[in-house]
């Protein structure tokens, strides 16, 4: 309950625009996702590598910049 709050309340980048931080590798049947954007900005883990990516580096962080200019204008 402490952990939703907090995230809830301080809304950090890994838990809103950079989905995949806790990710783990998927079952056999359920390969067929998009790479998260932290896998595409930390690449490193062999599943994630063969997943098809939903954008480039680029595109990633043309999302965390977007996300730290809105947290500018709060």
């Amino acid at each position: 309950l402490t952990e939703r709050f907090l995230i809830d309340h301080y809304r950090p980048i890994w838990n809103t625009e950079v989905d995949g931080f806790g990710n783990n590798p998927q079952g056999i049947h359920r390969t067929t996702g998009d790479r998260s954007w932290w896998d595409t900005l930390h690449p490193g883990r062999d599943w994630a590598a063969k997943r098809t990516p939903k954008g480039t580096e680029a595109d990633a962080l043309s999302t965390v910049a977007q996300f730290f200019r809105k947290g500018d204008d709060a």
